[in-house]
């Protein structure tokens, strides 16, 4: 169990500093897209181990797993928030950002050639930020 919790452990630490950081919503989300997808990167074979065999773990352990798992999302919700309630960002079902978070790490798991987290997180964000922004916020470039 130590191997899948190693990198949702770190993404949930890191992510919260970003969480309570003071930047735009926009920005905190670009640092959280960052992060994860250094993670996925430095660490892929705890990523994958992480994805594909969570379920077989006994059912103390998956409930653990799983709990960091939505600590980890509730922070990307809670910034989807702050930038929604700010009029950054247009009101937005939350399955579009587990979407989000699906690309990161399935786009890296499932690649014949590794990527950097920086062209993998470039792209991802683009496609995240320009489908949250408002109509008042400038566009974003794809």
């Amino acid at each position: 169990m130590e191997i899948m919790l190693t990198p949702i452990e770190r993404v949930v630490a890191s992510g919260k500093k970003i969480v309570e950081g003071d930047q735009s919503a926009a920005a905190r989300l670009e640092r959280l897209g960052d992060d994860l997808g250094q993670s996925v990167v430095e660490d892929l074979d705890a990523w994958v181990v992480f994805l594909r065999e969570y379920s077989a773990l006994s059912l103390e352990s998956r409930e653990h797993v799983l709990g960091c798992r939505s600590e980890y999302l509730a922070q990307w919700y809670s910034i989807v928030e702050i930038g929604q309630n700010n009029g950054e960002f247009r009101q937005i079902d939350r399955s579009f950002v587990e979407s989000i978070l699906g690309i990161f790490v399935y786009t890296l798991v499932w690649s014949a050639e590794p990527k950097s987290s920086s062209d993998l997180t470039s792209s991802v964000m683009e496609l995240l930020l320009h489908g949250l922004m408002s109509q008042k916020e400038s566009p974003v470039k794809i």
